[in-house]
């Protein structure tokens, strides 16, 4: 089983990779560390940034992973500003910019970057479109998937069951193990 060494702190993203990625032969292994965070206004050079460094500096097979959340009617704000955002206005300040707007529509960005020790990292990227809710739903504010609501399936993501969560990002990680089966040395 080969291993990766996923550096995240998120139970989601670990969670994510662990279903899509271990069945397929490879063995998620979580690093819990800083890496420096480039500003860029495209997650894939963020998540590409932070891949090489760590795969350097830690001489193992790394995989970043890095999200953006659009909003069309906002110009794509907040993008690859979103968990800073999410920390200073949260759900309701979003949703009070957007109290008068007739487009909700939005999307959610994916990168994931993998990268071996000394080599140039690849990414893979997949893109879930959908709308913003007039309102917070009943359940706890976890982060913006609370107000998301997926063309694919229209409920937000916070009531939807682990299962049902992990397909608009499986295809992300199916990609990863795609290339790295034909990259195999």
């Amino acid at each position: 089983m080969k291993e990766l060494f996923f550096i995240t702190s998120n139970q989601k993203k670990i969670n994510n990779a662990k279903h899509a990625l271990e069945p397929l032969g490879y063995q998620v292994n979580i690093i819990k560390m800083d890496t420096p965070e480039i500003q860029a206004d495209d997650e894939s050079e963020v998540a590409k940034y932070s891949a090489k460094w760590a795969a350097n500096k830690l001489q193992k097979n790394i995989i970043v992973n890095d999200m953006g959340f659009y909003v069309n009617a906002l110009n794509g704000f907040p993008g690859v500003y979103s968990k800073y955002v999410y920390n200073t206005i949260g759900l309701k300040g979003m949703l009070d910019l957007l109290k008068d707007a007739k487009d909700r529509s939005a999307y959610f960005k994916m990168t994931l970057a993998y990268c071996e020790p000394n080599q140039e990292p690849v990414y893979f990227e997949v893109t879930t479109k959908g709308t913003i809710a007039k309102e917070i739903p009943e359940v706890l504010d976890v982060d913006w998937d609370s107000i998301f609501i997926n063309d694919k399936d229209p409920i937000t993501n916070e009531y939807k069951t682990k299962a049902e969560w992990y397909y608009w990002s499986e295809k992300i990680y199916t990609d990863l193990a795609n290339y790295l089966k034909s990259n195999q040395k």
